[in-house]
């Protein structure tokens, strides 16, 4: 099984509230259990670890019914596991 988890904040890189904290355990309690899980959430001016992210991926586009959004995605992990985090960087979106 395949899992696309997204959330506007994970701990340890974005963290507001509980769900920070559910979003940055749920995905490794899913990913013992043997299920390919990934996490994406938005590249946050203050998320004060991103700079720790490993790898720039290609680029993308999401076409909207105006224009196409092309926005930077960058790719780490969550602190001690295997499950990828994918930020999404578009300043006019999560540029706070």
């Amino acid at each position: 099984m395949k899992v696309l988890f997204v959330s506007n904040e994970v701990a340890p890189f974005a963290k507001v509230g509980g769900l920070a904290d559910v979003a940055g355990s749920l995905p490794q309690a899913v990913a013992a259990q043997g299920v390919d899980i990934r996490v994406v959430m938005p590249l946050h001016r203050s998320c004060p670890s991103v700079e720790q992210c490993d790898v720039t991926l290609p680029g993308m586009s999401v076409q909207t019914p105006y224009r196409a959004l092309v926005p930077a995605v960058t790719e780490s992990e969550l602190p001690e596991s295997d499950v990828p985090v994918y930020f999404i960087k578009y300043d006019p979106f999560f540029d706070r």
